[in-house]
């Protein structure tokens, strides 16, 4: 089984979101992103969202690959409303965030597969 994480391994995401123009600072900024990679997870996954809720606040590496993406999606709208000048930067941006979904679904499908504790036999 591929660990979550790995497919991201060899892409340079991490340094394009934290070298761009929006540095993660202050606890409320970093909670914006979180709840706007939720979102967008949401958007795009209805039928997950009590999993996707849970693993947001539950699971520290899901947190912040969400972060990531909630920052990932800022920069995209950013970009994009630009127009011409920020299309490159947007496309870039849009390939980010396409990552970081499936790495957050795989998180998603893994614990939703996750056997239920049964307080009886």
């Amino acid at each position: 089984m591929v660990s979550p994480g790995s497919a991201l391994a060899d892409k340079p995401w991490k340094q394009i979101l934290t070298h761009g123009q929006w540095p993660l600072t202050g606890g409320e900024q970093v909670e914006n992103f979180l709840a706007a990679g939720c979102s967008e997870l949401v958007k795009q996954s209805p039928n997950d969202e009590f999993t996707i809720v849970s693993l947001s606040r539950s699971d520290p590496k899901f947190q912040a690959i969400c972060r990531d993406l909630g920052e990932a999606v800022t920069a995209f709208h950013s970009f994009q409303a630009e127009g011409e000048n920020g299309r490159a930067r947007a496309a870039e941006y849009n390939q980010i965030c396409e990552d970081l979904r499936l790495e957050l679904m795989e998180y998603v499908n893994s614990a939703k597969v996750k056997p239920k504790a049964h307080g009886h036999h």
